[in-house]
């Protein structure tokens, strides 16, 4: 009964945010704000958050498997991993929550910030995903502070690199960016995963 109201707020509050969305199509709008405030401080809190991770991703075996498999994890700053997701995870930024929420919801499993060698390099993509369907594994880079020319030509390098080894927009990369002008948001998130039809 707790998991189903749980779930009810949480879906009431969304259901709020998303039509006054559509009503204003404007990001900017002041009326959002508040709405968004609503919807962070309902994933802030650890109750609701455990209440919701319940609802495990499917019980294929060999997702499980992938699921359960232990896997080299950026060791860098960890005290950072504070934000609560739905799907029981900790992340850095309140922008990777949303990537969170909308894979948990989707059903789509995903390893936060797994090790990945490329040219003996070592980089944490934000995101690995793992695609129910076709198994293929999937990369999501979020680029938070793109109002930064320094942070810019390092991603900006970062998808040269990936795209020299296999690693591309559109096939198995997915790439979001913000600016303080700009900022990335839940429907940002659902829109992305919906271009590469997951």
């Amino acid at each position: 009964m707790a998991q189903k109201l749980a779930q009810k707020k949480y879906l009431l509050l969304k259901k709020q945010y998303l039509t006054e969305k559509l009503h204003t199509l404007d990001y900017e709008n002041e009326l959002l704000e508040p709405l968004e405030n609503a919807i962070d401080s309902f994933l802030k809190n650890p109750g609701y958050c455990q209440l919701m991770t319940s609802n495990s991703f499917e019980s294929n075996s060999s997702i499980e498997q992938w699921i359960n498999e232990s896997y080299n994890c950026n060791p860098h700053y960890p005290e950072q991993l504070s934000i609560p997701c739905p799907s029981g995870k900790k992340v850095r930024s309140k922008s990777e929550s949303y990537i969170d929420m909308a894979l948990f919801q989707k059903g789509i499993p995903y390893k936060y910030e797994c090790e990945l060698i490329i040219q003996g390099r070592t980089f944490y993509p934000d995101f690995t995903l793992l695609n129910p369907i076709t198994g293929n594994l999937i990369y999501w880079e979020h680029f938070g502070i793109m109002d930064d020319s320094s942070y810019a030509k390092k991603a900006f390098n970062k998808m040269q690199l990936y795209h020299s080894n296999g690693i591309v927009p559109g096939k198995n990369l997915i790439t979001t960016f913000e600016t303080k002008e700009n900022p990335f948001s839940y429907s940002d998130a659902v829109s992305a995963l919906s271009m590469m039809r997951l």
